[in-house]
């Protein structure tokens, strides 16, 4: 186990230009040292519509996937913000009784395996994603990664997709939409079983993730925090 100074040393070695950071360590996790120790650093901490560090829980609250602990889709974090946070970063405070695993896909090798003809038409397509308060954010489906240029995807559990150009059919957004999600389903790099105290650093421009449940579990409990880098690539 390493501590929370240890933690954030790691962190200052990343090499950030590069689009394939997932790692994965066991923290004994200070929130309030992080949180001070963060500000000497490359990172901003981002905040979450629940502040700067979200507690991921079973509640009542349907509208909100993070407040339960059901089966959750591969997303991106933050599709509602300007600026999509760099990295994902969640911590294990109680893994829950039920072995809720969590699965991580790459996008760019998803992407990559796809035949031009179902990616052209994936490229017309537009990701709507729907806030909690029903708000409309709309981004393409598939971009570059800001830093490293490699193509990837904005993808949301609760969105829809519609058509950039009026020259695609519903059969080929169809076609090309099947294609995607087995593609994300073989191109799952990691399936992450919790344990306390294990904290899940990856690259949310890159990578997808989804919770994959058996049943409802109220003593899973993960504290997530989003981090981007302070100064942002070059357009």
């Amino acid at each position: 186990m390493i501590s929370t100074r240890d933690f954030i040393d790691r962190l200052c070695a990343l090499d950030t230009s590069a689009s394939d950071t997932l790692r994965s360590w066991v923290i004994d996790l200070d929130v309030p040292l992080l949180l001070t120790l963060l500000s000497s650093t490359p990172f901003l901490l981002i905040a979450t519509s629940d502040g700067p560090v979200s507690t991921v829980a079973e509640t009542d609250q349907a509208a909100d996937f993070s407040r339960q602990t059901g089966t959750f889709d591969f997303h991106t974090d933050g599709l509602y913000l300007n600026r999509l946070p760099d990295f994902v970063a969640l911590h294990c405070v109680h893994p829950g009784v039920r072995g809720t695993v969590t699965g991580v896909s790459d996008t760019v090798l998803a992407l990559q395996r796809i035949n031009p003809m179902h990616l052209q038409v994936l490229k017309e397509l537009e990701l709507v994603y729907v806030g909690r308060d029903g708000t409309h954010t709309s981004r393409p489906l598939v971009r570059h990664h800001p830093r490293s240029g490699d193509i990837v995807l904005n993808l949301g559990a609760r969105a829809f997709i519609r058509p950039r150009s009026p020259f695609v059919t519903l059969r080929q957004q169809a076609a090309a939409l099947n294609v995607l999600f087995r593609e994300l389903d073989d191109a799952v790099v990691l399936r992450h079983r919790w344990t306390s105290g294990t904290l899940l650093f990856f690259d949310n421009n890159r990578y997808v993730h989804q919770r994959l449940a058996v049943a409802t579990d109220h003593q899973r409990t993960l504290l997530r925090f989003w981090l981007s880098l302070a100064v942002p690539p070059a357009a």
